[in-house]
This record gives C-alpha cells, sequence and structure tokens, in this order.
C-alpha cells in the first residue's frame, strides 16, 4: 500500500481492532493541562 508517494508494508498483527487519534489540548498552566488530559483520559 502507497500512502503520500510512502510504501506502507502490513506487518503488524493485533489481536483486537484499534482506533488511535491525536488531540491538542491547550491551557494557562502546564498543571491545567495536564489535568485535562488526565480527566479526558478517564
Amino acid at each position: 500500500m502507497r500512502l503520500n508517494n510512502v510504501e506502507i508494508e502490513d506487518t503488524f498483527a493485533e489481536a483486537f481492532p484499534m482506533y488511535i487519534g491525536r488531540f491538542m489540548v491547550t491551557a494557562s498552566t502546564r498543571r491545567w493541562a495536564l489535568t485535562s488530559a488526565q480527566e479526558m483520559k478517564g
């Protein structure tokens, strides 16, 4: 498979499906950023 002109080889196997995403946390202080990330994670 090619993605953005890069060859991707499917060699990874998992026993369950996985979904991955990115997000950006913005806050006025580092403490607030870490607290909100921990609360979102659960």
